[in-house]
Protein backbone atom coordinates (compact mmCIF):
# COMPACT_ATOMS: atom_id res chain seq x y z
CA UNK A 1 0.00 0.00 0.00
CA UNK A 2 2.78 2.29 1.19
CA UNK A 3 5.01 1.66 -2.01
CA UNK A 4 1.45 2.01 -4.70
CA UNK A 5 1.42 5.45 -2.83
CA UNK A 6 4.42 6.48 -3.39
CA UNK A 7 4.83 5.72 -6.50
CA UNK A 8 1.56 7.14 -7.84
CA UNK A 9 2.54 10.62 -5.73
CA UNK A 10 5.82 10.37 -8.00
CA UNK A 11 3.79 10.19 -10.70
CA UNK A 12 1.52 13.54 -9.69
CA UNK A 13 4.69 15.47 -8.55
CA UNK A 14 4.77 14.72 -4.93
CA UNK A 15 7.46 14.17 -2.59
CA UNK A 16 7.83 12.24 0.81
CA UNK A 17 9.67 11.65 3.36
CA UNK A 18 9.70 7.83 4.16
CA UNK A 19 10.82 7.70 8.20
CA UNK A 20 11.78 4.03 9.59
CA UNK A 21 14.69 3.22 12.60
CA UNK A 22 17.53 0.70 11.71
CA UNK A 23 16.46 -2.26 9.39
CA UNK A 24 13.15 -1.49 8.69
CA UNK A 25 12.95 -1.61 4.95
CA UNK A 26 14.10 1.75 3.95
CA UNK A 27 17.03 1.25 1.31
CA UNK A 28 14.39 -1.80 0.41
CA UNK A 29 11.20 0.62 -0.07
CA UNK A 30 13.20 2.55 -2.48
CA UNK A 31 13.89 0.01 -4.56
CA UNK A 32 10.21 -0.77 -4.89
CA UNK A 33 9.67 2.64 -5.77
CA UNK A 34 12.38 2.33 -8.66
CA UNK A 35 11.34 -0.30 -9.81
CA UNK A 36 7.78 0.43 -10.23
CA UNK A 37 8.50 4.17 -11.97
CA UNK A 38 10.28 2.09 -14.32
CA UNK A 39 8.05 -0.09 -15.36
CA UNK A 40 5.59 2.51 -16.09
CA UNK A 41 8.05 3.07 -18.91
CA UNK A 42 6.62 -0.15 -20.19
CA UNK A 43 2.91 -0.41 -19.64
CA UNK A 44 2.33 3.15 -20.61
CA UNK A 45 5.04 3.41 -23.49
CA UNK A 46 3.33 6.95 -24.58
CA UNK A 47 2.92 8.63 -21.13
CA UNK A 48 5.60 10.99 -20.36
CA UNK A 49 8.56 9.28 -18.92
CA UNK A 50 9.80 9.52 -14.87
CA UNK A 51 13.11 8.79 -14.50
CA UNK A 52 14.01 7.85 -10.92
CA UNK A 53 17.71 8.85 -9.96
CA UNK A 54 19.25 7.16 -7.16
CA UNK A 55 21.43 8.53 -4.73
CA UNK A 56 23.00 7.24 -1.13
CA UNK A 57 24.16 9.90 1.08
CA UNK A 58 26.35 7.57 3.17
CA UNK A 59 28.33 8.30 -0.26
CA UNK A 60 28.51 11.96 -0.06
CA UNK A 61 28.64 12.79 3.76
CA UNK A 62 32.55 13.39 4.20
CA UNK A 63 32.57 16.06 0.89
CA UNK A 64 30.66 19.30 1.01
CA UNK A 65 27.60 20.77 -1.19
CA UNK A 66 29.99 21.36 -4.20
CA UNK A 67 31.13 17.75 -4.12
CA UNK A 68 27.21 16.58 -3.47
CA UNK A 69 26.21 18.84 -6.39
CA UNK A 70 28.79 17.12 -8.57
CA UNK A 71 27.95 13.39 -7.77
CA UNK A 72 24.01 14.32 -8.32
CA UNK A 73 24.73 15.97 -11.88
CA UNK A 74 26.37 12.47 -12.44
CA UNK A 75 23.77 10.47 -11.21
CA UNK A 76 21.02 12.47 -12.90
CA UNK A 77 22.75 12.91 -16.44
CA UNK A 78 23.21 9.06 -16.58
CA UNK A 79 20.11 8.02 -16.25
CA UNK A 80 18.16 10.76 -18.05
CA UNK A 81 20.58 10.07 -21.52
CA UNK A 82 20.11 6.23 -20.84
CA UNK A 83 19.43 4.01 -23.58
CA UNK A 84 16.35 2.73 -22.11
CA UNK A 85 15.54 6.48 -21.94
CA UNK A 86 15.61 7.32 -24.96
CA UNK A 87 14.24 4.04 -26.25
CA UNK A 88 15.28 3.96 -30.38
CA UNK A 89 16.02 7.48 -30.23
CA UNK A 90 20.06 8.39 -30.43
CA UNK A 91 21.34 9.76 -26.49
CA UNK A 92 21.91 13.56 -27.23
CA UNK A 93 25.31 14.55 -25.25
CA UNK A 94 25.47 16.59 -22.32
CA UNK A 95 28.24 19.48 -21.00
CA UNK A 96 28.83 19.47 -17.02
CA UNK A 97 28.97 22.13 -14.86
CA UNK A 98 32.00 24.01 -13.61
CA UNK A 99 31.06 22.87 -10.09
CA UNK A 100 34.43 23.56 -8.95
CA UNK A 101 34.46 27.60 -9.73
CA UNK A 102 31.16 27.99 -8.65
CA UNK A 103 30.46 30.37 -5.89
CA UNK A 104 26.77 28.77 -5.79
CA UNK A 105 26.78 24.94 -7.09
CA UNK A 106 22.72 24.52 -6.79
CA UNK A 107 22.45 27.84 -9.18
CA UNK A 108 24.53 26.17 -11.73
CA UNK A 109 22.90 22.77 -11.16
CA UNK A 110 19.53 24.39 -11.71
CA UNK A 111 21.00 26.35 -15.09
CA UNK A 112 22.64 23.07 -15.93
CA UNK A 113 19.43 21.44 -15.98
CA UNK A 114 17.40 24.10 -18.00
CA UNK A 115 20.48 23.72 -20.73
CA UNK A 116 19.98 19.81 -20.63
CA UNK A 117 16.08 20.09 -21.09
CA UNK A 118 16.15 22.94 -23.91
CA UNK A 119 18.62 19.72 -25.84
CA UNK A 120 16.26 17.17 -25.28
CA UNK A 121 13.43 19.06 -26.55
CA UNK A 122 11.47 17.42 -29.38
CA UNK A 123 13.74 14.23 -28.66
CA UNK A 124 12.64 10.50 -27.97
CA UNK A 125 14.63 11.24 -24.33
CA UNK A 126 12.05 14.10 -22.96
CA UNK A 127 11.26 13.43 -19.44
CA UNK A 128 10.69 14.43 -15.69
CA UNK A 129 12.76 13.03 -13.09
CA UNK A 130 12.44 12.18 -9.50
CA UNK A 131 15.24 12.24 -7.03
CA UNK A 132 15.41 9.57 -5.15
CA UNK A 133 17.58 10.10 -1.57
CA UNK A 134 18.76 7.48 0.65
CA UNK A 135 19.95 7.42 4.44
CA UNK A 136 18.31 11.45 4.31
CA UNK A 137 19.82 12.06 7.41
CA UNK A 138 23.26 12.69 6.29
CA UNK A 139 21.91 16.17 5.62
CA UNK A 140 22.27 17.26 8.82
CA UNK A 141 26.29 16.93 9.57
CA UNK A 142 27.99 19.96 9.75
CA UNK A 143 29.73 19.14 5.78
CA UNK A 144 25.86 19.15 4.32
CA UNK A 145 23.32 21.11 6.32
CA UNK A 146 23.82 24.13 3.80
CA UNK A 147 22.18 21.88 1.57
CA UNK A 148 18.38 21.81 2.54
CA UNK A 149 17.53 24.95 1.75
CA UNK A 150 18.83 25.16 -2.11
CA UNK A 151 17.44 21.44 -2.38
CA UNK A 152 13.92 22.27 -1.25
CA UNK A 153 14.24 25.40 -3.77
CA UNK A 154 15.47 23.21 -6.61
CA UNK A 155 12.36 20.98 -6.18
CA UNK A 156 9.40 23.31 -5.57
CA UNK A 157 11.07 25.63 -8.10
CA UNK A 158 9.37 23.68 -11.18
CA UNK A 159 12.37 24.94 -13.70
CA UNK A 160 12.77 23.24 -16.39
CA UNK A 161 15.00 20.06 -15.79
CA UNK A 162 14.40 20.58 -12.40
CA UNK A 163 13.06 17.34 -10.08
CA UNK A 164 9.65 16.45 -10.39
CA UNK A 165 9.99 15.39 -7.35
CA UNK A 166 11.88 14.04 -3.93
CA UNK A 167 11.75 11.17 -2.22
CA UNK A 168 14.03 10.88 0.64
CA UNK A 169 14.29 8.13 3.35
CA UNK A 170 14.81 9.59 6.95
CA UNK A 171 15.48 8.46 10.71
CA UNK A 172 14.72 10.43 13.74
CA UNK A 173 16.95 13.21 13.61
CA UNK A 174 16.18 14.52 10.24
CA UNK A 175 11.85 13.56 12.05
CA UNK A 176 12.59 16.05 14.28
CA UNK A 177 13.75 18.34 11.95
CA UNK A 178 11.09 18.21 9.85
CA UNK A 179 8.98 19.52 13.16
CA UNK A 180 10.11 22.58 13.41
CA UNK A 181 8.38 25.44 12.27
CA UNK A 182 11.39 26.93 9.78
CA UNK A 183 12.38 23.52 8.08
CA UNK A 184 12.95 23.47 4.84
CA UNK A 185 11.73 20.37 4.14
CA UNK A 186 8.45 20.74 6.12
CA UNK A 187 6.42 20.53 3.36
CA UNK A 188 7.22 17.08 2.46
CA UNK A 189 4.41 14.10 2.87
CA UNK A 190 5.42 11.62 5.80
CA UNK A 191 5.30 8.23 5.86
CA UNK A 192 6.34 5.74 8.68
CA UNK A 193 7.29 2.45 8.57
CA UNK A 194 7.04 0.07 11.25
CA UNK A 195 6.78 -3.68 12.26
CA UNK A 196 4.76 -6.07 9.11
CA UNK A 197 0.97 -6.34 9.32
CA UNK A 198 -0.54 -9.87 10.60
CA UNK A 199 -1.11 -10.74 6.69
CA UNK A 200 2.09 -9.52 5.98
CA UNK A 201 4.11 -11.41 8.45
CA UNK A 202 1.74 -14.56 8.26
CA UNK A 203 2.56 -14.04 4.39
CA UNK A 204 5.73 -13.99 4.61
CA UNK A 205 6.44 -16.73 7.52
CA UNK A 206 3.79 -19.77 5.42
CA UNK A 207 6.06 -19.23 2.31
CA UNK A 208 8.58 -20.86 4.19
CA UNK A 209 6.47 -22.97 6.65
CA UNK A 210 2.94 -23.55 5.27
CA UNK A 211 1.80 -25.74 7.71
CA UNK A 212 2.50 -23.21 10.42
CA UNK A 213 -0.17 -23.44 13.44
CA UNK A 214 -1.25 -20.26 15.27
CA UNK A 215 0.20 -20.86 18.17
CA UNK A 216 3.24 -21.09 16.73
CA UNK A 217 3.16 -17.73 14.57
CA UNK A 218 1.74 -15.83 17.91
CA UNK A 219 4.88 -17.10 19.61
CA UNK A 220 7.39 -15.77 16.82
CA UNK A 221 5.18 -12.46 16.65
CA UNK A 222 5.89 -11.83 20.52
CA UNK A 223 9.70 -12.90 19.96
CA UNK A 224 10.24 -10.25 16.77
CA UNK A 225 7.48 -7.66 17.45
CA UNK A 226 7.33 -8.36 13.35
CA UNK A 227 10.45 -6.32 13.00
CA UNK A 228 11.29 -6.89 9.20
CA UNK A 229 14.64 -7.52 10.04
CA UNK A 230 14.57 -9.70 13.12
CA UNK A 231 11.41 -11.78 11.40
CA UNK A 232 13.35 -12.57 8.48
CA UNK A 233 16.82 -13.42 9.69
CA UNK A 234 14.69 -15.92 12.56
CA UNK A 235 13.01 -17.51 9.38
CA UNK A 236 16.10 -17.94 7.96
CA UNK A 237 17.42 -19.57 10.60
CA UNK A 238 15.08 -21.92 10.96
CA UNK A 239 15.05 -22.81 7.50
CA UNK A 240 18.56 -22.38 6.28
CA UNK A 241 19.94 -24.10 9.44
CA UNK A 242 17.19 -26.35 10.26
CA UNK A 243 16.99 -25.31 13.90
CA UNK A 244 13.92 -25.35 15.88
CA UNK A 245 12.64 -22.00 17.32
CA UNK A 246 14.40 -22.11 20.51
CA UNK A 247 17.48 -22.72 18.59
CA UNK A 248 17.02 -19.79 15.98
CA UNK A 249 15.83 -17.50 19.01
CA UNK A 250 18.90 -18.23 20.00
CA UNK A 251 20.92 -17.79 17.90
CA UNK A 252 18.82 -14.32 16.85
CA UNK A 253 19.85 -12.71 20.34
CA UNK A 254 23.36 -11.71 19.16
CA UNK A 255 22.40 -9.92 15.74
CA UNK A 256 19.20 -8.74 17.34
CA UNK A 257 21.23 -6.74 20.33
CA UNK A 258 23.82 -5.30 17.57
CA UNK A 259 20.67 -4.00 15.68
CA UNK A 260 18.96 -2.61 19.44
CA UNK A 261 22.66 -0.25 19.69
CA UNK A 262 21.35 1.67 16.77
CA UNK A 263 18.48 1.91 17.72
CA UNK A 264 19.42 2.99 21.14
CA UNK A 265 21.45 5.71 19.40
CA UNK A 266 17.46 6.90 17.51
CA UNK A 267 16.05 6.98 21.00
CA UNK A 268 19.21 8.67 22.58
CA UNK A 269 20.24 11.28 20.51
CA UNK A 270 24.01 11.10 21.68
CA UNK A 271 22.48 12.62 25.10
CA UNK A 272 24.62 9.58 26.86
CA UNK A 273 22.40 9.54 29.70
CA UNK A 274 20.75 6.23 31.35
CA UNK A 275 17.00 7.54 31.95
CA UNK A 276 14.77 5.37 34.83
CA UNK A 277 11.91 6.31 36.54
CA UNK A 278 10.74 9.43 37.22
CA UNK A 279 13.84 11.16 35.95
CA UNK A 280 13.19 9.64 32.50
CA UNK A 281 12.51 11.35 29.57
CA UNK A 282 9.08 11.54 28.15
CA UNK A 283 10.50 8.55 25.34
CA UNK A 284 12.02 6.21 27.96
CA UNK A 285 9.07 6.59 30.48
CA UNK A 286 6.53 6.08 28.10
CA UNK A 287 8.77 2.96 27.09
CA UNK A 288 9.20 1.73 31.08
CA UNK A 289 5.29 2.59 31.26
CA UNK A 290 4.53 0.20 28.54
CA UNK A 291 6.72 -2.44 29.95
CA UNK A 292 5.22 -2.22 33.04
CA UNK A 293 1.82 -2.54 31.72
CA UNK A 294 2.93 -5.76 29.58
CA UNK A 295 -0.02 -5.37 27.54
CA UNK A 296 -1.59 -2.60 25.09
CA UNK A 297 -1.33 0.94 26.04
CA UNK A 298 -3.93 3.76 25.53
CA UNK A 299 -1.89 6.85 25.11
CA UNK A 300 -4.03 9.35 27.12
CA UNK A 301 -3.92 7.13 30.06
CA UNK A 302 -0.43 6.96 29.94
CA UNK A 303 -0.21 11.01 29.86
CA UNK A 304 -2.37 11.06 32.90
CA UNK A 305 -0.14 8.32 34.55
CA UNK A 306 3.06 9.97 33.78
CA UNK A 307 1.84 13.11 33.97
CA UNK A 308 3.82 13.67 30.31
CA UNK A 309 1.55 15.33 27.64
CA UNK A 310 2.11 14.72 24.76
CA UNK A 311 3.36 11.49 24.19
CA UNK A 312 2.02 10.97 20.47
CA UNK A 313 5.42 11.86 18.63
CA UNK A 314 7.15 9.09 21.26
CA UNK A 315 4.70 6.12 20.65
CA UNK A 316 5.07 6.88 16.50
CA UNK A 317 8.91 7.14 17.24
CA UNK A 318 8.98 3.91 18.40
CA UNK A 319 6.20 2.58 16.08
CA UNK A 320 8.62 3.66 13.32
CA UNK A 321 12.02 2.32 14.83
CA UNK A 322 9.62 -1.39 14.54
CA UNK A 323 9.83 -2.24 18.45
CA UNK A 324 6.50 -0.70 19.33
CA UNK A 325 2.92 -1.78 17.84
CA UNK A 326 0.12 0.76 16.80
CA UNK A 327 -3.25 -1.48 16.79
CA UNK A 328 -6.74 -0.12 16.07
CA UNK A 329 -9.40 -1.05 19.38
CA UNK A 330 -12.84 0.80 18.55
CA UNK A 331 -11.88 2.99 16.21
CA UNK A 332 -9.04 4.21 18.29
CA UNK A 333 -5.62 3.60 18.72
CA UNK A 334 -3.78 1.77 21.25
CA UNK A 335 -0.23 0.77 21.50
CA UNK A 336 1.71 -2.08 22.53
CA UNK A 337 5.69 -2.91 22.97
CA UNK A 338 5.61 -6.28 21.04
CA UNK A 339 9.44 -7.36 20.61
CA UNK A 340 10.14 -9.46 23.56
CA UNK A 341 13.55 -9.39 22.04
CA UNK A 342 13.47 -5.55 22.28
CA UNK A 343 11.76 -5.25 25.45
CA UNK A 344 14.34 -7.78 27.63
CA UNK A 345 17.42 -6.30 26.05
CA UNK A 346 16.16 -2.67 26.78
CA UNK A 347 15.22 -3.48 30.40
CA UNK A 348 18.66 -4.62 30.89
CA UNK A 349 20.20 -1.25 29.44
CA UNK A 350 18.08 0.66 31.97
CA UNK A 351 19.18 -0.97 34.39
CA UNK A 352 22.98 -0.82 33.96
Amino acid sequence: MLVRSVVAGVQQGRSFAICGGPKTGRTSILDQVTGLVEQRWYREPRALKTVPVRFDLTDAHVGGPKMLAKQLWAKMRDAVLSPRVFGDGKPIMSVEPDFARASDPWVIFVQGCEDLWTDLGGTSGWCNWTLILDNGDFLLGHKLNSVLEPLSWMVQSKVSGTPSSLVITIGRAMRERLRERRSPLRWLRLALLGPFRDAEAEALVRSGFPEAQTPWLRKIYSLTGKHPHLLQNLLSLMETASLDLDQAAAELEPIAHQMFETVWSEIDLDRGVTYRGAYAAPEHALMQYALDVGGEIDLRRAERDLGIKPLTEFAQMFEYLGVMEKVLRQDSPVYLASCQLFNRWYADRVLR
